[in-house]
């Protein structure tokens, strides 16, 4: 298994401890968010689009809940959010073309 391959898993390891720990609270949804943030990069980077899609999508989502719930803490996280699904998404539907 190579440094990707093992930094993926252990990022799909953190998500999966973070979205046991989710409790309702903002935060822990947070966290969460983060998480599948940072495993979107991970798989899109391994052309892996699909799964990054299904990542980007939840995160997103989660971060929309956030900044409706407390806007001052959570606003600009929504905002980085929106900045990569869009471009994400663009690439996702094109490479399903080829």
């Amino acid at each position: 298994m190579g440094q990707l391959d093992e930094a993926i898993s252990t990022i799909k390891e953190a998500v999966e401890i973070h979205r046991s720990l989710v409790d309702g609270s903002l935060f822990s949804r947070h966290v969460l968010a983060g998480s599948l943030n940072n495993l979107f990069g991970r798989v899109s980077a391994m052309g892996q689009h699909a799964e990054a899609n299904v990542s980007i999508l939840e995160a997103t989502e989660l971060r929309r809940q956030l900044a409706e719930a407390n806007p001052d803490a959570y606003l600009s996280f929504f905002g980085e959010t929106l900045v990569i699904f869009p471009f994400h998404r663009a690439t996702w539907v094109a490479m399903k073309r080829l």
